[in-house]
């Protein structure tokens, strides 16, 4: 039995493996604009939640622009670069401000860092730490409570 379960398992796992994506990651096709604004727009696009697990929760109609320009005409591995996300609950890990600032980029320079944060309405907020940036913050940003 667990023979046969071990079989089951590895034919999903292959499958999965042997999946071709519907989208090209390694296409070089599509445009690359080079000073990006960032303004995104969502045109006539309707969003529905229905019960069923496998219902399409965004249906073909609409667009949705960057900049003027319909995501489905950029280059894909271009748009992966330029386009971030915050989560609702940020994950903090235990060092410094500036550590966690930099474990997407590390080699982000102090001076950029700053930059970066000024523009994201972050750095008052930080200079008000005794230690500014170098300020410890613990697992999840539990020795800024009370802060």
């Amino acid at each position: 039995m667990a023979l046969l379960n071990a079989r089951v398992a590895a034919a999903t796992i292959y499958a999965t493996i042997d999946r071709i994506p519907k989208i090209d990651v390694y296409s070089t096709k599509g445009l690359t604009p080079k000073n990006p604004k960032g303004k995104i727009q969502f045109k006539n696009v309707h969003f529905r939640y229905p019960s069923r697990k496998n219902a399409k929760v965004l249906n073909e109609s609409g667009i949705v622009t960057i900049d003027k320009i319909d995501v489905r005409d950029y280059n894909i591995s271009h748009l992966r670069n330029i386009c971030g996300i915050v989560q609702q609950e940020p994950i903090l890990f235990n060092g410094t401000i500036a550590e966690n600032l930099k474990i997407g980029y590390p080699e982000c320079s102090r001076k950029r860092m700053i930059e970066v944060c000024k523009m994201a309405n972050a750095h008052e907020f930080i200079e008000k730490f005794p230690q500014g940036y170098d300020t410890l913050i613990g697992d999840g940003g539990i020795q800024l409570s009370g802060e």
